[in-house]
């Protein structure tokens, strides 16, 4: 098994596979629709930004829903879906929504197992249609979430993610405990799931998923595709003047 250390030129090689395989998903007009869950905050948002980074912002976008859904539950969500070959990413998704609202009391526990049933109707359809569904599960214990909260208190930090950490805080342990059962009932595609305590190394692991499905499921060789375009840009460098070499 590959560790998942790496160097830094090792890195943004992995960076531009996954970059390339974004860029066939929409040749290939295939919609992809990430879906990063979890009580590791600051895990989360560290990807999801390092993700925006490596991205066309044309061909992405980036949605959070931080209200109670109005009407059907996944209205909100179904509205959001991109365009065909473009990525959605989904930070803290409806899965996350469905937790916070069943600890709330805002929901029964029999509307909560609905609500599961029309997440995995939802995401069978998507799957029918083409779309690539991946699932990305970012969860520390609750005393790491416990240091997490502390790091979040005493540094700006958007409202938005204030928010998500004051909603989990009010129930950490049933959180953690509902979130697992959304992860083991995945029927479709089931969640990635390191447990990983350096973000360094969590990044790795999340890339090196997306890089190995996205190449099963596209049909690409992306070392090999980048490679061959690196070639390329040595050997233009090569004949442009006053080169040596």
């Amino acid at each position: 098994m590959i560790g998942n250390k790496m160097t830094g030129s090792e890195l943004r090689r992995l960076k531009d596979r996954l970059s390339l395989l974004f860029r066939s998903a929409f040749e290939q007009r295939r919609n992809v629709i990430l879906l990063c869950d979890g009580n590791d905050l600051l895990g989360l948002q560290r990807f999801v930004q390092t993700l925006m980074g490596l991205l066309d912002p044309r061909h992405y976008r980036v949605y959070r829903d931080n209200a109670a859904p109005r009407g059907p539950f996944l209205l909100p969500w179904w509205r959001a879906l991109p365009p065909g070959g473009d990525l959605l990413i989904l930070p803290h998704s409806y899965c996350h929504r469905a937790v916070v609202e069943y600890l709330n009391k805002d929901i029964s526990k029999n509307r909560f197992s609905e609500i599961l049933e029309e997440i995995e109707e939802f995401e069978r359809s998507q799957f029918q249609q083409g779309c690539l569904v991946y699932h990305l599960a970012f969860m520390v214990p609750s005393r790491e979430f416990k240091k997490q909260m502390r790091k979040i208190g005493s540094r700006p930090v958007e409202d938005l993610l204030a928010k998500t950490e004051a909603e989990i805080a009010r129930a950490p342990r049933r959180y953690i405990r509902s979130m697992e059962r959304i992860f083991l009932s995945a029927a479709e595609e089931p969640w990635f799931k390191p447990e990983l305590k350096k973000y360094a190394r969590l990044e790795v692991a999340m890339l090196r998923f997306l890089v190995a499905r996205l190449e099963e499921d596209l049909q690409v060789d992306s070392a090999q595709a980048t490679a061959v375009f690196d070639e390329a840009m040595e050997a233009l460098r090569g004949r442009r003047p006053g080169h040596a070499g």
